[in-house]
């Protein structure tokens, strides 16, 4: 895999951890059912803005990244540093506020609440935790991309290969987990709104 190629691969994997990431972080609320479900809704109105708040974060890394990898195809080696540099410490910032997303879902999930809404809680906690490694993943492709920005050493392709095919994994147990938790909704409606 050549560096535009696997340019084009990362413009993909990072439009895919960009539409993963919000969606795992939206929680829907719960009407009814247990003592403790309006502080159960109180937390996931704050993982709801958390959400919020992640959203222009993640565009401006996919910024970045995208511009790393036009940098990159046109041999801007310290350009491209800085741009992965910038992105790095956003995705850190992504990955602390994912942490605090999972810890509160976490928190409602362990109120005195329907089962079906901690079954959806918990689906939901699964895919955080499936976005947070997503985005430990995309922070180690531009740790790997730093340590060789012109990829001239063999093993960087095959590292980032790696990285690649650990992503899409990744990406398809948050799917899954995701498509649980939308499910249990789906199933519910009536009781999650």
């Amino acid at each position: 895999m050549n560096a535009n190629a696997y340019g084009g691969n990362m413009k993909r994997l990072i439009r895919v951890l960009l539409s993963l990431t919000i969606a795992a972080m939206i929680v829907i609320p719960l009407t009814g059912c247990g003592k403790q479900t309006e502080q159960a809704n109180q937390l996931v109105d704050e993982v709801n803005q958390i959400a919020t708040d992640v959203e222009p974060k993640l565009d401006n890394a996919n910024k970045l990244l995208a511009q790393a990898t036009e940098q990159l195809a046109q041999g801007k080696t310290e350009e491209e540093k800085a741009s992965l540099l910038k992105a790095q410490a956003i995705i850190d910032e992504i990955m602390s506020d994912i942490r605090l997303a999972k810890d509160k879902t976490d928190q409602a999930a362990a109120l005195d609440i329907s089962d079906t809404y901690r079954s959806y809680l918990q689906a939901k906690g699964r895919a955080l935790d499936e976005a947070l490694a997503l985005n430990q993943t995309s922070r180690d492709i531009t740790v790997t991309l730093l340590a060789d920005p012109a990829m001239e050493q063999p093993d960087t392709l095959n590292k980032l290969t790696d990285l690649e095919n650990t992503s899409l994994a990744q990406a398809k147990r948050l799917q899954e987990a995701e498509d649980e938790a939308n499910s249990i909704a789906s199933a519910n409606s009536d009781e999650i709104q």
